[in-house]
């Protein structure tokens, strides 16, 4: 099958920043890589996004990644990362289909940005003592309601 070119088009990706450290929070002297991979399962996972216009046609997606990032660590891995695409979409777009449109702005851009981030923690973890970690699949649309619902709780407290 031929594939069709999307609307949206990535511009450019800019990695901002890596923070990536082991940790062996026990002091025990070694660890064995099967006990690591218990842990990979069980890491905490924040991501925090944002978009902003450059201009009518043209916007960025900001994506930070914190894994097992807290006080509290566990052992394997602690990650942060924070990367930044730039995207085209004709405005025109919206005429035809503003849901489209909206779904290609929002969910797709925060999707590739974090799945270009995803490639960098994979490819840094695998030359690392416990193995490569692979960023486990991310239910984009359950950010974006945690998102929505800060947004709301955020102007709730301006009000105040």
């Amino acid at each position: 099958m031929e594939a069709k070119k999307s609307e949206l088009e990535l511009i450019n990706f800019y990695l901002l920043e890596h923070q990536f450290f082991t940790v062996n929070p026990d002091n025990k002297s070694e660890f064995s890589g099967e006990e690591i991979d218990g842990t990979f399962n069980q890491y905490p996972i924040d991501i925090n996004f944002i978009h902003k216009d450059i201009d009518e046609h043209t916007f960025q997606a900001h994506v930070q990644i914190m894994i097992n990032h807290k006080e509290q660590q566990l052992a394997g891995y602690s990650i942060k990362i924070a990367g930044v695409g730039v995207f085209r979409l004709n405005n025109e777009m919206i005429k035809q289909n503003e849901t489209t449109y909206k779904n290609l702005k929002h969910f797709s851009t925060v999707n590739i940005v974090v799945n270009n981030l995803r490639n960098v923690i994979s490819i840094q973890s695998a030359f690392s003592p416990w193995g490569r970690y692979n960023l486990p699949a991310i239910d984009i649309s359950d950010l974006f309601k945690q998102k929505i619902k800060e947004q709301e709780n955020q102007k709730k407290a301006k009000e105040k």
